[in-house]
């Protein structure tokens, strides 16, 4: 493929038409660490998928494009290392946010040997789960990556160039600092009774 094919492949705008204008704007990364937004989306078999439900786990979360070859790319990663750190350990999550993608994403799963849950979702709803203004190109993929209190610590936009030259050693070494984390939340230390005053 044509590199400048290429590089236009990932820069497959998620936003309005009157957005075109904003191709050259770098879209900035959500802030973090922060906790993780609700999010909830649908597989191709109608089930639901809620990202609550993974508390406990590492979980890397990809929103994607089923044509954008970054995308494929970066979901065959997420693949292997499911299969490397064990899916009792990490959870990897896919959300399809291109039109037609519920018709488009058991295909996707099957061409690339995906075993981890891929669904559907609207483009509004990555924007709002990313805090990314609608008005502002996305580029894809966008991965975010989860800790097992719930809490984002990782988000690489699309053109996040530096992450992306080594993908696959830049989300295996996220995934292993995260795992080596406790999952127990700190335990706060009670406060000192105070005695009751004597009544005379």
């Amino acid at each position: 493929m044509d590199m400048s094919k290429k590089s236009l492949s990932r820069r497959t705008m998620l936003s309005l038409p009157v957005a075109a204008g904003l191709s050259g704007t770098a879209a900035s990364a959500m802030n973090t660490p922060q906790p993780a937004p609700p999010l909830a989306f649908r597989l191709a078999d109608g089930k639901t998928i809620d990202l609550a439900n993974y508390k406990g786990k590492v979980v890397v979360l990809e929103f994607l494009l089923t044509t954008c070859p970054h995308c494929q790319r970066c979901s065959t990663i997420m693949q292997k290392l499911y299969k490397e750190f064990g899916e009792s350990k990490v959870q990897m999550l896919g959300v399809a946010v291109n039109d037609m993608a519920h018709m488009l994403i058991a295909e996707y799963s099957q061409k690339f040997n995906l075993t981890y849950p891929v669904g559907y979702g609207s483009r509004e709803l990555s924007h709002s789960f990313l805090q990314h203004p609608f008005m502002k190109t996305m580029y894809m993929p966008q991965l975010v990556i989860i800790d097992k209190k719930g809490v984002v610590r990782f988000h690489h936009p699309g053109e996040d160039q530096a992450f992306y030259a080594s993908e696959e050693a830049n989300m295996r070494k996220a995934i292993a600092q995260l795992l080596a984390e406790s999952a127990a939340a700190p335990v706060k230390k009670k406060a000192p009774a105070k005695k009751a005053a004597k009544q005379g």
